[in-house]
């Protein structure tokens, strides 16, 4: 017998049921989709799910993928896939500019081959960054299904941007191989670099140029300090 307890929220769902949607249609490529669903899956309850937000930066606009939205707080999750993805030091150079000029605290950049094969173990590791955007009770419970490393993650640990987890796997023959799953992680705050403040720096240096031109500016300010760098920042726009 169906409870009337499970009617009633069934009932109340239907409103986030077409928002799903709604967002879900935003989205542009099948492995979005794919990590859409799973978010939707382990996020908490009051944990809203936008996707493609424009956010206006100094070098232009871009539209992270997935955004996770708790009250006050947001974070995004970009899905390269191998046909779209830029080369690392253009995607670190856009997921900065994006940090810096949104209330996005948190970016997380997540490989398609990935997200197709371990979207659980993904789900784990960001759970375990930003807890409070997770239903954490139902992500606990993947913790024996996922690889070794990822099991050994802890709540909020503070690790390097970029970790390569190794793990043994079974290819379509049935042999055993070392496969690897990649995840970057950013967030100005808790893991702030300095190559990031020059990036910046130079990026309002040149106001209006893409990122694709002010990667060929970067090598010509190798001789200066971050110092000098700040500088030349403040000549340009003096403090008021």
């Amino acid at each position: 017998m169906i409870s009337k307890e499970l009617i009633t929220d069934l009932i109340e769902n239907k409103v986030q049921t077409s928002d799903f949607w709604d967002k879900r249609e935003l989205l542009e490529s099948p492995i979005e989709e794919y990590m859409f669903d799973e978010l939707f899956k382990y996020k908490s309850h009051e944990t809203e799910l936008h996707a493609q937000q424009t956010i206006k930066t100094i070098s232009g606009n871009f539209r992270p993928d997935i955004v996770l939205k708790n009250g006050n707080k947001l974070i995004a999750i970009e899905c390269d896939g191998k046909d779209f993805h830029e080369d690392d030091f253009y995607d670190e150079w856009r997921d900065v500019l994006i940090l810096s000029s949104s209330k996005i605290e948190t970016i997380f950049r997540l490989r398609g081959r990935d997200i197709n094969s371990k979207p659980k173990d993904l789900i784990y590791f960001m759970a375990n960054k930003e807890p409070d955007f997770f239903n954490i009770d139902m992500v606990l419970r993947l913790k024996n299904s996922l690889i070794p490393p990822i099991q050994k993650c802890k709540p909020n640990y503070k690790s390097e941007t970029s970790e390569f987890f190794e793990f043994e796997d079974l290819n379509e023959a049935g042999k055993e191989y070392t496969n690897g799953l990649v995840i970057n992680w950013r967030n100005i705050e808790r893991n702030s670099s300095d190559i990031w403040i020059r990036q910046l720096l130079i990026s309002y240096l040149h106001p209006g140029e893409k990122i694709k031109e002010l990667k060929e500016h970067f090598s010509k300010y190798n001789s200066l300090t971050s110092d000098e760098l700040e500088d030349l920042y403040y000549t340009k726009y003096p403090r008021k």
